[in-house]
């Protein structure tokens, strides 16, 4: 049982091993100008415009969406504080 494990092993390792070569054999040699650097490519210029108006509209939907969740806390807290205040006047 134990040989039949260790044949398994050889022949995993030895697929193994084949597989990596055959990968290193099948990769692109480099360019001979290819100085080995990768830099992302350049954003076409007409994106940057699109780009400031989406930033624009962003950052003020997230404002009014802030506004807003600040004006219901602050009219909850007033509901509450109004609810207090005539259950105080009533004498609990």
């Amino acid at each position: 049982m134990a040989i039949l494990a260790n044949e398994r092993i050889d022949q995993v390792v030895t697929s193994t091993l084949h597989a990596a070569r055959a990968s290193e054999l099948s990769t692109v040699p480099p360019r001979g100008d290819d100085d080995g650097l990768d830099f992302p490519l350049a954003t076409h210029p007409d994106r940057e415009p699109f780009k400031v108006i989406v930033l624009v509209i962003t950052a003020f939907m997230i404002w009014g969406g802030l506004r807003l969740i600040s004006s219901i806390l602050t009219s909850l807290a007033w509901v509450v504080r109004r609810h207090r205040a005539r259950r105080h006047c009533q004498g609990k």
